[in-house]
């Protein structure tokens, strides 16, 4: 896709509000824009925004919006007669992504295989969307109970990152972070401990705590040593997630789950752990 000067400059001024880790200036920023491309019909603009903002949607926990907007991507790539193509693809991965988070887990598993397919039909070799697809895809078969299959999965995107990707941080924490949800899926608490440390550990000493899913790791750390036992520990990375996620996005969703564990450990429930 030939991206046009208004693209470009979208670019270059989102990534200076993410440089300067101003996120609620971004968000409004890419709504802004996304209006715009709506209002002037300028489809490129659209999709750029689109794809951009679904992301902040989702990683806020707005899943209504992420599902809304994603879609509104696809629905326009269709219009360009785009289906079929790694740009559709890519667009797809995102929807699923919003549908995983809105819980629609047959959904978003139908939509990455369809991705998949598109991908092996273009030949296309990127490995770091490869290793995230694999991850994405090992997540929908926990979510839909095929945890045989889920673990093929997540460890092909691990050996994938090792052999090719040694440096990719931030996707080698998702992995470890993805087995580690496995793990506890599968009962094995203390492996899956051992896996949400090794993600951490990524997120501490290689991306200096400043990545936005360090909280999603430690929230489920938290979950695993609850189901463990460990109220202190668990109580100890509740309240470290909570401040992650209210420094990247304020009281949000994801936020009010988080508090809702946290308020279970002291009732004695598991309710929310």
């Amino acid at each position: 896709m030939e991206y046009k000067e208004k693209v470009r400059d979208f670019y270059t001024q989102l990534d200076n509000y993410y440089d300067a880790k101003e996120y609620a200036a971004a968000k409004m920023f890419m709504e802004q824009i996304l209006q715009e491309g709506q209002r002037i019909c300028d489809r490129e603009l659209i999709i750029a925004a689109g794809n951009e903002l679904g992301g902040m949607y989702r990683a806020s926990g707005e899943t209504d919006n992420a599902v809304n907007t994603y879609e509104l991507v696809l629905t326009t790539l269709a219009g360009m007669d785009l289906e079929g193509t790694v740009d559709y693809a890519m667009a797809q991965l995102n929807a699923a992504n919003a549908y995983g988070t809105a819980d629609l887990w047959d959904r978003a598993l139908d939509t990455y295989e369809s991705a998949k397919a598109i991908f092996e039909a273009n030949a296309f070799r990127d490995d770091y969307a490869m290793a995230a697809l694999n991850n994405n895809i090992s997540r929908a078969y926990v979510m839909t109970g095929r945890t045989d299959d889920a673990e093929y999965a997540a460890f092909a995107a691990l050996e994938h990152i090792m052999k090719l990707l040694p440096d990719s941080y931030p996707e080698l924490a998702t992995t470890y972070a993805s087995i580690a949800e496995i793990r506890l899926a599968q009962g094995r608490a203390h492996d899956a401990c051992v896996y949400f440390r090794k993600a951490i550990d990524i997120h501490v000493e290689r991306l200096k705590g400043e990545d936005m899913h360090y909280a999603a790791a430690r929230y489920g750390l938290g979950k695993t040593l609850f189901a463990s036992g460990d109220t202190d520990g668990a109580r100890e990375n509740y309240k470290y997630a909570m401040e992650l996620v209210k420094r990247d996005f304020g009281e949000n969703d994801n936020y009010k789950i988080i508090e809702n564990a946290l308020a279970g450990i002291a009732g004695g429930s598991s309710d929310f752990a």
